[in-house]
């Protein structure tokens, strides 16, 4: 949904990622849950855009800094987001536009995961609600109330409970397994290890893919060939969503002044102001609080810790260091096509 405020087609990777997995074959669902999910996410975002800039004490959501960067008045999001859900049956809105747009369809879960045994559902849930307690108590994300917490982690343990029961219904497939929960989440994907701590050697599979597999697939799997050339060109190479992440809410107050100072001008030039405007606002508040956790991990940062710390020996720590930052050069260098047969 964030990427339709890009105009670059080329910039629209996650649709770029969903349109060449159906085109090779692939289904896509998804839950009444997550759309529920995603239903208040818009729902949230207009109650954002409403409000004054003194109003808010929270979190920027998400799709209002994506709708913030591209520049346009904050007070337009809710006519925007009527081409997602209207006000009649907002989530059945939220469906239709995915399979419309997307092809993707309808299916829960919940019957699937019922029938898992009950340690490995109480586990699961023990897992999620741990997860949804770390991130409520961040700073600046609002508390939510039991009732909302219990959906959330019921959503999620629909999904991974979920697919790991709809594999024991399927056959065996050299191949590996046929279903899975397509995701962005570190939990989800990190939920392998979680239950293996927990339940030991019993532990199964882990249901969840990351978007950089299934990028990675389609561009040079044996199924890409079937992929529309355009859309084979827009795969990215690494899934980020982390350009709408971080935002401030002072800059969003500071985009709502830019509009009023240059109110009479052209539309168009207006979100050019106000995009050059964040840019230039974002760059000044510099790397650590843009790039978030992506710049703590960063090579600058890892070489800069350890030039601090006391060397008593001979430093070893260069060769290591050149060799990891060789490695992550290569792995950021495009996939192109070999030309040779």
């Amino acid at each position: 949904m964030a990427e339709t405020l890009l105009d670059d087609p080329q910039d629209r990777y996650y649709t770029a990622l969903v349109k060449g997995a159906k085109d090779v074959g692939l289904r896509i669902y998804v839950t009444d849950g997550v759309v529920e999910e995603v239903e208040r996410h818009i729902n949230r975002c207009v109650v954002f855009s409403r409000s004054g800039p003194r109003e808010w004490r929270s979190s920027v959501p998400f799709l209002s800094t994506a709708y913030a960067l591209s520049g346009r008045a904050r007070d337009g999001f809710g006519d925007w987001a009527e081409r997602f859900r209207g006000r009649v049956s907002p989530e059945e809105d939220v469906r239709q536009y995915l399979f419309e747009m997307y092809g993707v369809d309808r299916r829960n879960l919940l019957a699937e995961a019922d029938t898992a045994p009950t340690e490995l559902r109480a586990v699961v849930q023990e897992v999620w609600h741990e997860a949804h307690e770390r991130r409520r108590v961040a700073p600046g994300e609002e508390e939510l109330d039991a009732t909302t917490r219990h959906r959330l982690v019921a959503h999620d343990v629909e999904n991974s409970v979920g697919i790991i029961q709809l594999r024991k219904q399927a056959s065996i497939n050299p191949l590996g397994y046929r279903s899975w929960w397509l995701t962005l989440d570190k939990i989800a994907l990190s939920l392998h290890r979680e239950l293996k701590i927990r339940l030991g050697g019993g532990a199964p599979a882990s249901p969840a893919i990351s978007p950089d597999f299934i990028s990675q697939y389609l561009r040079i799997g044996p199924l890409r060939t079937a992929i529309e050339r355009e859309l084979w060109a827009g795969l990215p190479l690494i899934n980020d969503i982390s350009r709408y992440a971080f935002l401030p809410k002072e800059l969003i107050d500071r985009a709502d002044e830019l509009r009023v100072s240059h109110a009479g001008l052209d539309e168009h030039v207006i979100r050019r102001r106000v995009r050059d405007d964040l840019n230039e606002a974002k760059l000044r508040r510099g790397a650590a609080a843009i790039g978030g956790f992506n710049e703590w991990r960063s090579e600058s940062r890892v070489a800069s810790a350890v030039k601090r710390a006391p060397v008593r020996r001979r430093p070893r720590w260069k060769p290591a260091l050149t060799a990891a930052a060789s490695i992550i050069r290569t792995l950021c260098i495009p996939y192109q096509p070999s030309r040779q047969k």
